[in-house]
C-alpha cells in the first residue's frame, strides 16, 4: 500500500473539486497518455493512458460516462487497469476533466477499488513541455492505495 505524498493537499484538492466540477456535457470527451515521475522518484517513470466520454442519454444517470485507463508505475512495480463510468468537465483558459471509476488490481483478480482521475489540458499541443497535468487516486482520500501526480514529463492530453 503506498501512501499520500501529501495528505492534507489532497484532502484540499477532493473539496475543492466536489466544489467547482459539473457534470460533463454530452459528448464530451478527454484522452491521453504519457508520463510522470513514479512515486518512488529515483528516475523510474509512471506510464498511463485513458479514454473517457459522456454518453448521450448522460444526465439521466450517475453511469453518465464510458472509458477506460491503464496505469503502470514502474518504480513502484504497480499495475492498475479499470473503467469509466462518471465524468465532470471544467472550462476556462484550460480545460479540465475528472472522471471516476473502477478498477482491479492487476494480478488480483477479486479486489476491486474506486478511482478518481483528473486531467488538465492547456491547449499546447505537440510541445515537450506543454503544461498537462493528471492527478490519479485509487482507493480513496481516507484509504489511499496509490496516489500520484505532476505535470507530464512526455506525453498529451487532449479534453474537448
Amino acid at each position: 500500500v503506498r501512501m499520500l505524498k501529501n495528505k492534507r493537499k489532497l484532502m484540499i484538492v477532493a473539496v475543492l473539486i466536489l466544489v467547482v466540477f459539473t457534470v460533463a456535457g454530452c459528448g464530451t470527451k478527454a484522452t491521453g497518455g504519457g508520463w510522470i515521475e513514479s512515486v518512488e522518484g529515483n528516475e523510474a517513470r509512471a506510464t498511463f493512458g485513458f479514454y473517457a466520454q459522456a454518453l448521450e442519454d448522460c444526465e439521466c444517470s450517475w453511469e453518465n460516462a464510458e472509458g477506460n485507463f491503464t496505469l503502470t508505475d514502474h518504480g513502484a512495480g504497480q499495475q492498475f487497469h479499470g473503467k469509466v463510468v462518471h465524468m465532470w468537465l471544467l472550462g476556462g483558459g484550460d480545460e479540465i476533466a475528472k472522471f471516476e471509476g473502477i478498477t482491479s488490481v492487476c494480478g488480483r483478480n477479486s479486489i476491486e477499488l474506486p478511482v478518481t482521475i483528473s486531467v488538465r489540458d492547456s491547449n499546447e499541443s505537440g510541445k515537450c513541455d506543454n503544461g498537462d497535468e493528471i492527478e490519479i487516486l485509487i482507493g480513496n482520500m481516507f484509504r489511499p492505495v496509490y496516489y500520484n501526480s505532476g505535470e507530464l514529463q512526455g506525453g498529451n492530453i487532449n479534453v474537448e
